[in-house]
């Protein structure tokens, strides 16, 4: 399938017309590599940090960004798959957490894109905590530095278990159970 891109002018009451490609394209490319460059330059993490919370689908993470934050201000609901915008919380001044998607078995297209999304805004965080369900303890993969291992849903009355490491940095994480 081709797409042609048109863009055109309506300074005045008559019609301009269409402005040939190498008039908008060419200025376009220019701003958009001068952003890249720019984004390039920003800090890894704003000072005091981003957190962010990782895990499955469904694992509690928005549940313990509201305890965190001490009020509601993410949704929460027992349909995996709820939450699929990353949405930033200020604890204090400079210090943030991020409750982001969770990892699904079977993504659909908009979770994908969700996740996608969740990674490349990652990447700018300080840390992230590992959010774990004991009845589906499945680890995300990321290049993002662990903070601590949370284990959530401990009022279902579902024992914590053994925690196997699948790499050697998450073997001496701090572990809590909320």
């Amino acid at each position: 399938m081709l797409f042609r891109s048109v863009a055109g002018l309506d300074f005045t009451e008559g019609e301009t017309g269409e402005v040939e490609d190498p008039a908008w394209r060419t200025p376009l490319a220019s701003a958009s590599a001068q952003l890249d460059q720019i984004l390039a330059e920003l800090p890894a993490a704003l000072p005091g940090g981003e957190v962010l919370l990782l895990g499955a689908a469904n694992a509690g993470k928005s549940s313990l960004c509201n305890a965190l934050a001490g009020r509601d201000e993410v949704l929460v609901d027992s349909t995996p798959g709820t939450t699929r915008d990353l949405v930033r919380i200020e604890l204090a001044p400079g210090v943030a957490l991020w409750d982001t998607p969770g990892d699904l078995s079977a993504p659909g297209q908009a979770d994908r894109a969700a996740l996608a999304l969740r990674d490349q805004l990652g990447q700018r965080a300080a840390c992230a905590l590992l959010v774990l369900d004991p009845a589906n303890p499945n680890v995300p993969r990321t290049a993002i530095p662990w903070l601590a291992l949370v284990w959530t849903k401990s009022d279902l009355g579902s024992a914590t278990p053994p925690f196997v490491p699948p790499a050697p940095d998450l073997a001496s994480l701090p572990q809590f159970s909320v």
